[in-house]
């Protein structure tokens, strides 16, 4: 069944859905009409896609980013930008990418290519020292000498 098809369908149970009197059945004719909606294609346009590709580039900066990274992104109306900024502070704006969630993978990708390869284990925590000066190492709340 082709979209044009799928379409006509959807319009005929929802007029018969619109008729029929039973709770049952009404509920009955949403649950097909429902199944049939997720089947037609819709096709996307471009703004659609590049709001998802945002989208899923900012869970990206959330996942990958290394520690001590960060990306800022500034927006204002009709335009956005985006700022890398690394471990010492400095600050580089991205912008040689097309798109906007480009530009934002694009950040991530110098981070990720520029940080030292980062492992944590169970048992590394940071170095600390106690009141005498002496090393303790930090477990998620618990310093132990």
């Amino acid at each position: 069944m082709d979209n044009v098809e799928q379409r006509a369908h959807i319009a005929e149970l929802t007029e018969l859905r619109r008729l029929v009197p039973s709770v049952c059945q009404r509920e009955a004719l949403d649950a097909a009409i429902a199944a049939l909606a997720s089947q037609v294609h819709v096709p996307e346009d471009g703004h659609a896609r590049e709001v998802r590709a945002i989208g899923t580039a900012v869970e990206r900066v959330a996942e990958v980013l290394p520690d001590f990274w960060s990306v800022r992104i500034e927006l204002e109306r009709g335009s956005g930008i985006v700022y890398l900024e690394n471990p010492d502070g400095q600050e580089t704006m991205i912008d040689s990418a097309d798109t906007f969630s480009s530009q934002i993978n694009e950040a991530i990708d110098i981070a990720t290519a520029a940080a030292p390869a980062q492992e944590v284990s169970e048992t590394s925590g940071n170095e600390i020292t106690d009141e005498k000066g002496r090393p303790m190492t930090y477990w998620g709340g618990k310093a132990k000498p």
